[in-house]
């Protein structure tokens, strides 16, 4: 239940409480509407009193705040503004009225009994690209690109209420651990999901080692898995991301296998940068011309279970051989 104080406080500032919409590691986000208004938001509310390092916790939202007025793109929440008091940050933020793709999956996953289709995915994913070449065409780097923080907003409210995704607008959110990153410049904080790091980050990073926006490539592959497979690509950092091993269902188009391997790739340099991934053929082919595996194809593919196979994003030569290079 919302802090009485806090309401208060939100209501001295024009804003009228609805509910809490999500909790998140630095901020708790509730619906909102300006008093006297029926327009939504979705305000972003950080207490001050919860930083142990407060310098650093405001140079995060700080940079948050700077990006998200920089930014103008149809796939990009929009900010709408930001003003604090002494123990609160508020930051508002356009309402996506259909939720996260986290939510929206589960709820698929739910109604149907299986992910969604190579269709739906490829619609997300333009989407997602869409707006990551955006970002870094602007030299900022998003690193947080997994589905809690892509957000689905529809016009039509049945289209909501009957989860129809490829009716919904795609938008990233959630910028705050994102930062400006100039070309030939190297990241190296320590952020993230830990089942899901970029491979460089599961390692002690000292002063010779870093990341670039490609950590956004890493990001965008394993939201479009577990967009295709309702699963996480790697389980822990140990029995996944370290071993350099993830299994894709044999039923996935070659197109789709393709994808992912031009992302989840262990060695940044041969991951694809967002501008070659934006004309993959995953994302600009009709699926209806998608190519099936063909199981007589694979004998140097490892085969589990007979319904996947195992890359190893360590060293998988003989998989980016079969399926060519990507694009």
């Amino acid at each position: 239940m919302i802090n009485f104080i806090l309401k208060i406080l939100m209501e001295v500032n024009g804003l009228t409480f609805i509910k809490e919409i999500m909790k998140g590691s630095f901020s708790i986000v509730y619906l909102t509407s300006k008093q006297g208004t029926s327009t939504k938001y979705a305000t972003k509310i950080y207490n001050k009193s919860n930083y142990f390092n407060e310098i650093q916790a405001m140079k995060y939202i700080n940079e948050e705040s700077s990006i998200l007025k920089e930014v103008n793109h149809p796939n990009i929440v929009k900010f709408i503004e930001k003003y604090e008091d002494e123990t609160y940050i508020y930051i508002l933020l356009e309402f996506c009225n259909g939720g996260d793709l986290s939510y929206c999956l589960s709820k698929y996953l739910k109604e149907n009994n299986k992910p969604f289709s190579e269709e739906i995915v490829q619609y997300i994913m333009r989407q997602i690209i869409e707006a990551v070449k955006y970002l870094h065409n602007k030299k900022i780097i998003h690193r947080q690109i997994y589905l809690n923080n892509i957000m689905i907003n529809y016009e039509n409210e049945e289209d909501m209420k009957n989860n129809d995704i490829m009716k919904g607008k795609i938008k990233i959110g959630d910028f705050v651990i994102s930062r400006y990153l100039q070309k030939g410049d190297l990241a190296k904080s320590f952020v993230g999901i830990p089942s899901i790091l970029r491979p460089i980050m599961t390692h002690h990073i000292d002063d010779e080692n870093g990341y670039d926006e490609k950590i956004d490539i890493w990001y965008i592959g394993c939201s479009c898995y577990e967009l295709l497979t309702g699963k996480m690509p790697f389980r822990t950092i140990v029995h996944g991301v370290r071993e350099g091993d993830y299994y894709v269902p044999i039923t996935l188009s070659k197109e789709a296998i393709s994808f992912l391997n031009s992302t989840l790739q262990y060695d940044s340099k041969k991951r694809l940068s967002i501008h070659k991934l934006y004309n993959h053929k995953f994302l600009r082919k009709n699926v209806k011309e998608f190519n099936k595996i063909n199981l007589d194809e694979l004998k140097n593919i490892n085969i589990i279970d007979n319904s996947k196979i195992v890359v190893n994003i360590k060293n998988n030569e003989i998989i980016r051989d079969y399926f060519g290079d990507g694009i």
